[in-house]
This record gives C-alpha cells, structure tokens and sequence, in this order.
C-alpha cells in the first residue's frame, strides 16, 4: 500500500482509499447546520491520481446527527431569502383569505354585542364596564371590545362601530396565530414542518370563518398561543441553562391578557400542560418550578385581572 503524498507533491498511481459509499463529508456552515454525503471519489486533471488531503470530519457533530439530536438539513428552504419568500407568501394567502368582505357581510347576532357594546362604552366614557342597550353586560371581559373601540378610534369613527372595525380584530389575531406556527414549527420541528402546518392552518375553513367573525374566539386562541410559544421558549433547554426572564414574563402576560378576553380557564390548561410536559422530560424537575417565577406571575397576572374585577365590584 502506498503512503499517503505530502500536501503538493505529486503522485504516480493511485492512493488507497475507502469505498465511496462508506466515506462521508461534513460541512459544517454557521448555525450548526449539518449536511452529510457520500464521499466521492476524486481524480486529478492529468491522470486518475488522487489529489487534496481528506477534509475532516468533526466527530462531535457527526454523532450528535446519528443520535438524532442535531437534524440533518438540506434544502433551499434553510436559506434565509428562500424561507422569508416562503413567510411572505404566506402571509399573502392569510390576507386573501381574511380580508375580503369583512366590511360588507351583515353581522350575526353575537357579532352585533361586540359592536353595540363598544359603541355605548364610546358614548358613556367609560371603558370599564362594558354596557349592552344601557345595561351592563358581563358575559365577557373588555379585551376585544377594548381592541375593538381602539381600530375604530384609529379609523375616525368612534363612537360608530362598522363590521370591519369589529372583525379587523379577529383578522389581527390570525395573522399573529400564524406567526406563532411559524415560528413553533420551525423551533420544535424544522422550517419544513413549519411551512406546512401554517399553510394548512391559512387554507382551513376555521381560519376563513373566524377571521370574518367578531366573536373573541380567535383573540383568545392567539393569547393562548403565545402563552405556549413563551413558555416553550422559557423552558426547552433548561437542562442546560437558566430561562431567560423575557420569555418567562411574555408568558405570565399572555396569561392576563388572555384571562381579559374571555376568562383564565384555557391558559390555566395549557400551562398546566407545559409544566407537566417539562417536569416530565427534564433532569430536574424541581427546577421547572422555579424558572417559571410563580410568584412574579402571579403579580403580572394579578396587577390587570383582579383590577378590573374589582372595579366592578
């Protein structure tokens, strides 16, 4: 078997090498992102000699990819102009479908609560205690109508209330909601899955219809959303290192302003879901409950509800 040649020096035959299926390249870019392939086999210009050393493999990350824990990327969707386009086209879609006769599709009869009801909250002053037909009305907490009033502020309108200053809330929601499955699909699974779970999210029937619909419901699913990607982003990885306080309290925030649109009941559930997920697949458990600040969410939950309720009372 002959020696390997000195970096420059020429060759007269052929050096030994392993089968190409067998021999693997690595090439490492920035953000850790991995792609594996066959080794060719390399001839030179002047003859069926080898030519350059062999480009190294770095162990570390070859084996994280075999172990699953480092994905295998590929594709022109890990480009950063690819996936944008690939963003933007989306969000495209979503305003075609949400937009279009919002202004000029009569509103139903829960609709007509959230308009009339943000309409006599403009002409009273009082954007406290919502008031339907000169009665309060405590069904729902004031988010949406405060949302609501606040589109038709920004319109010139108030205290006249159209249907697409009513549903221009629902519409903001599902934008933000899509957002959120980007981001989430791209974080937990790959850009990929991400781009796929949003386009079925945009092109699905409940997107068309509670986009056009003044209900709280999509507002309330965006709140609750954002509660899980916040909390999500808090506690993956805290095996490794402290959460960070900004995720932490985004989650706390959702939480209240979730509890203001249409009661605690739903974030009260996903973060019970979050806390036994990741007590559940953490080293540490115990320390689950401390990054999650209770007390401090308990103030940031506390500081918005309970003032409003006790208002009331």
């Amino acid at each position: 078997m002959q020696r390997a040649p000195i970096a420059g020096q020429r060759t007269t035959g052929y050096r030994e090498r392993p089968h190409p299926d067998l021999a693997c390249r690595a090439e490492i870019s920035p953000g850790s992102v991995v792609n594996l392939a066959p080794r060719p086999r390399v001839r030179s210009r002047s003859g069926p000699h080898a030519q350059g050393p062999r480009q190294a493999i770095n162990k570390e990350v070859i084996d994280e990819v075999l172990a699953g824990q480092r994905p295998v990327r590929d594709g022109f969707l890990y480009g950063t102009a690819a996936w944008w386009c690939c963003c933007a086209l989306l969000f495209a879609l979503a305003l075609v479908v949400a937009l279009p006769g919002i202004d000029r599709i009569p509103l139903d009869s829960h609709e007509i609560f959230v308009a009339q009801t943000t309409r006599e909250m403009s002409a009273r002053g009082d954007w406290l205690v919502p008031y339907f037909n000169g009665m309060p009305r405590l069904n729902k907490p004031p988010m949406n109508y405060w949302l609501t009033g606040l589109v038709a502020a920004g319109a010139g309108s108030l205290p006249e209330v159209a249907p697409a200053h009513a549903r221009l809330v629902s519409v903001g929601a599902g934008l933000g909601l899509l957002a959120l499955t980007l981001w989430l699909g791209a974080r937990l699974y790959d850009r990929a899955t991400a781009l796929i779970a949003a386009l079925v999210l945009v092109s699905s029937a409940g997107f068309f219809s509670f986009t056009h619909d003044a209900r709280p419901d999509l507002l309330y699913a965006f709140f609750t959303s954002a509660l899980l990607a916040a909390g999500i982003a808090a506690l993956r990885g805290i095996d490794d290192a402290p959460p960070g306080r900004a995720a932490v309290y985004a989650m706390w925030a959702s939480f209240a302003l979730a509890t203001l649109t249409k009661g605690p009941h739903m974030p009260a559930l996903a973060l019970l879901g979050l806390i036994v997920n990741a007590a559940l697949t953490t080293r540490r458990p115990r320390a689950v409950w401390h990054a999650l600040r209770p007390l401090h969410g308990c103030v940031i939950v506390a500081l918005p509800t309970l003032a409003w309720w006790g208002w009331l009372r």
